[in-house]
């Protein structure tokens, strides 16, 4: 009986010895700086969404010469929401396209 466990115990450390060299090499394949973005993703938006607050501004500000929604409640909203919405998601897709390479 005992030859029976050991054999057993013999067969399933192979099978996790396998499983444990499949997963470290899949490990080695993910690139540690996604692994990062991914862990600080959360900082990364905000930073995002200042930035097009500021670009909000930097419109708003300039209105001799600049961008001027305030006329209309409905553009200034669009605007207003959109411009750091689309500043999240641009600079998010371009952050993790330079970090795939």
């Amino acid at each position: 009986m005992e030859t029976r466990n050991s054999q057993s115990a013999t067969r399933n450390s192979r099978l996790f010895g396998r499983f444990c060299t499949m997963e470290t090499q899949e490990q080695e394949n993910i690139n540690p700086r996604l692994i990062r973005w991914e862990q600080k993703k959360r900082m990364w938006y905000n930073i995002y969404l200042f930035i097009g607050v500021g670009i909000n501004f930097l419109l708003y500000f300039t209105k001799p010469y600049g961008f001027d929604p305030g006329k209309s409640i409905f553009w200034g909203s669009f605007f207003g929401l959109g411009i750091p919405l689309a500043t999240i998601f641009v600079l998010s897709h371009l952050h993790q396209k330079v970090l795939n390479g």
